[in-house]
């Protein structure tokens, strides 16, 4: 038989009394639940139960643990292949992981997209006491820029490299060269393919961006007018100093100058020497005549020189030679040594686009400037205050020759100076005389053998 609770008996002074303590443990039970709850709350260590991250579940798991679960995972998912191509590569590019393309797992963002939930709840959904949500985490990227540059700086090497436009002047015509199409990587699309190849498994293209030509077609073809010319004769029976003039003439042949760009006859040519397919010919050295790789390109610079003073153009750096020299007067020379640095150094001050074209013909060595536009005003060039010594002779004995029979061992040059200007006139005006400078030729001896005896 069910026990059964007789209130009837009960004074009303005893229910209420009952009832009070009813109420106080109630409200002592609700006070802990909810501290308890409180509690549980703010102690928030686990991952909530129900996240998952590219398909793992890490819910219940504590931050440090969450932590090292990523970087376990990525230290296998870096090593999956990700292929990239170009079209424009001389050659493929190697197969890379993840990693040698420079990506990293971003842990600070996976890590800062987690909920956490306490102790108490993490037990009530272990033991489906609460329902779950899914939550999914996808894993976040970004690149280590020093591997990411890296790439992109092997890739840019092997992509095709800029050939200038040119513009010449041949058998009285003007003829152009169109600058070739150049590229560069998109760097911030390549981080796009590169992931896109990455998380779907695909082969994606490399991005590149067309590069804006330094010289367009529509400037080029403006280079109409021939502002300045020289023409220089050398011997053509001479053949080894015949080639390297043709050779060493034939880098500037074309070239476009913009305004303001300078230009150096050493790094135009590049080093002349045997390997670089230059033949040994008569130099000046010390005030002595020898034989070096390279003889005659002198005449070359000296040629440019000339032109180059008649269009007007700034000069940087000339150097005379040690004796004057045959194919222009004296203060009109120019010298060059790559090895020692003696160079020929021009500045395109005239604000207009110009070219440099040469020319050989027969024994003739012809430069001529280009432009844009015509030159407004007459440039000559004027020799002062020439003092010119003669060669200094010195007979020396040879009892191997012929009585009296003389033979010249240093042909040797003369010594002396001499001041040259630029003058630039408008209607028979001058209306400036530009110094250049003044060119001192130390000379050289002019050394006889012959027998006296």
């Amino acid at each position: 038989m069910p026990a059964v609770i007789n209130f009837g008996n009960i004074t009303p002074e005893n229910k209420m009394r009952m009832l009070k303590k009813a109420g106080i443990v109630i409200l002592y039970f609700l006070v802990i639940s909810t501290t308890v709850i409180s509690i549980d709350y703010n102690t928030q260590g686990y991952v909530k139960y129900g996240t998952y991250f590219e398909g793992k579940h890490i819910g219940g798991l504590t931050l440090e643990e969450c932590s090292n679960f990523l970087d376990k995972w990525w230290d296998a998912a870096q090593q999956k292949p990700t292929y990239l191509t170009c079209k424009y590569m001389k050659e493929s590019i190697p197969w890379k992981n993840a990693k040698e393309w420079g990506v990293c797992l971003d842990k600070k963002d996976i890590l800062g997209q987690l909920s956490f939930e306490g102790f108490i709840t993490k037990q009530l959904k272990l033991n489906n006491l609460l329902n779950l949500d899914r939550i999914e985490i996808v894993a976040q990227y970004l690149f280590k820029n020093s591997v990411l540059k890296k790439n992109i700086d092997w890739i840019t090497q092997n992509l095709p490299k800029r050939i200038p436009a040119k513009a010449y002047f041949e058998n009285n015509f003007f003829n152009y060269k169109k600058e070739s199409d150049t590229y560069y990587v998109d760097t911030y699309k390549l981080t796009e393919n590169i992931l896109l190849a990455y998380n779907n498994c695909e082969i994606k293209e490399v991005p590149l961006i067309k590069d804006i030509p330094e010289v367009s077609m529509d400037v080029l073809e403006k280079i109409k007018h021939v502002v300045s010319k020289c023409t220089t004769s050398f011997p053509s029976n001479l053949v080894e100093r015949c080639h390297n003039i043709a050779k060493c003439a034939e880098h500037f042949n074309g070239l476009v100058l913009k305004p303001g760009d300078s230009i150096s006859f050493n790094d135009i040519t590049g080093p002349r020497n045997i390997r670089t397919g230059y033949k040994k010919a008569d130099i000046y050295s010390e005030g002595k005549i020898i034989k070096e790789a390279g003889g005659g390109v002198c005449q070359v610079s000296s040629t440019l020189y000339n032109a180059v003073l008649l269009a007007g153009l700034k000069i940087d750096e000339r150097r005379n030679h040690s004796m004057p020299v045959s194919y222009v007067s004296v203060g009109t020379d120019a010298t060059v040594n790559d090895e020692c640095g003696i160079d020929l150094k021009v500045t395109n001050n005239s604000g207009s686009h110009m070219a440099i074209s040469s020319e050989i013909k027969g024994n003739l060595l012809t430069f001529r400037l280009l432009s844009t536009t015509p030159l407004s005003k007459s440039i000559s060039i004027l020799v002062t205050d020439v003092n010119m010594n003669p060669k200094k002779v010195k007979l020396i004995q040879d009892n191997t020759l012929p009585k009296d029979v003389e033979k010249v061992i240093e042909k040797g040059g003369r010594s002396g100076a001499a001041k040259t200007y630029r003058l630039i006139s408008e209607n028979g005006n001058i209306l400036k005389k530009e110094y250049l400078g003044r060119s001192v030729y130390r000379g050289g001896t002019k050394i006889i053998a012959v027998n006296r005896e």
